[in-house]
């Protein structure tokens, strides 16, 4: 607006141009009049340029501010209402992908099996990036028909809706934002499992730039000479005009170098068997709790009886 030097700005009605009072005249108006002096401004009502410092235009500013507040507070309470009645009913909204909305029902639709495989593939290291591109590459479309992005294969990911759950947040209200959560209102389409995977991996990501690495143990192992955490190097070749990848663990400090093949085939079995071994605790610590859970319920019974058995014979004294 400033480039072209727009003389004339048309409002389709005084609602359109503020709700809040004074945004429009202290945000807007006067600071692009300072850049453009002859700006007119108009409305599909009127006839002449309307003037923001006019007390007839303040006080219809503010009307349309108490109005909007109105239908504000109207539609919350409407939603409030929704969420709280005894019958689980999604407010009016987008439907998510995957699903079509039936009589305000959730129901899984032939778009289901695109967010099972999008979790599918997010719990075994694929990163956003590369699903994207994967479902771009099939020729998938989008939610809204376009191209698949990063960010809205996040938003699926983290959305509990996938697991059965209805999640709402109502975030303007006399008391501040409110959350309802529905259990089992809809068929999932996936699991919590897999839901908790999603969290992990977020996790890996965080801490590590990424996960989709053959560096399984990067910034785990040390050099066993120096002590000092192993970086990781890359190496490529050619070879009868076919290229070779190569990944390494390396030292800084002297050089050393070994095989992340090597590192993998010697660590992964001794995880395997601590991985077993923690199992076999976690199983035994289950089974003794609900061992000592029985012995409990037997002597809360036995006293019960005994008491029953002391009361009987005072009766009979």
């Amino acid at each position: 607006m400033l480039e072209m030097q727009v003389p004339i700005l048309i409002f389709y009605d005084v609602s359109r141009m503020d709700r809040t009072g004074y945004s429009f005249t202290i945000d807007f108006y006067r600071p692009m009049l300072e850049k453009l002096p002859n700006l007119e401004v108009y409305t599909t009502e009127s006839n002449t340029p309307i003037n923001p410092e006019d007390m007839n235009m303040k006080i219809s500013f503010l009307l349309q501010q108490y109005e909007s507040v109105l239908k504000s507070e109207r539609a919350i309470g409407s939603l409030i209402t929704d969420l709280e009645q005894e019958t689980k009913i999604r407010p009016g909204s987008r439907t998510p992908y995957g699903y079509n909305q039936i009589n305000k029902q959730l129901t899984p639709n032939e778009n289901a099996e695109i967010v099972s495989l999008i979790f599918f593939l997010y719990s075994w290291g694929q990163s956003l990036k590369k699903i994207a591109f994967l479902l771009n590459e099939a020729n998938i479309p989008s939610p809204k028909g376009k191209e698949w992005r990063s960010s809205t294969i996040e938003n699926i990911l983290k959305n509990p809706v996938y697991t059965g759950d209805l999640n709402w947040t109502v975030h303007k209200g006399e008391r501040g934002p409110k959350t309802f959560l529905f259990k089992e209102t809809h068929d999932p389409i996936i699991n919590e499992f897999q839901l908790l995977f999603h969290k992990q991996n977020k996790h890996l990501l965080e801490s590590f730039g990424r996960f989709d690495t053959p560096f399984l143990f990067l910034n785990k192992i040390k050099c066993c000479n120096c002590q000092k955490i192993l970086v990781t190097q890359n190496g490529s070749t050619k070879r009868n005009g076919l290229s070779y990848q190569y990944h390494y663990y390396v030292c800084k400090i002297c050089h050393y170098k070994v095989n992340t093949d090597e590192v993998h085939e010697k660590l992964f079995p001794n995880i395997l068997k601590r991985v077993q071994q923690l199992i076999s605790t976690e199983q035994t610590k289950l089974q003794t709790i609900q061992y000592l859970n029985q012995m409990t319920n037997t002597m809360e019974e036995l006293i019960s009886k005994v008491g029953n058995i002391f009361k009987a014979l005072k009766i009979l004294t």
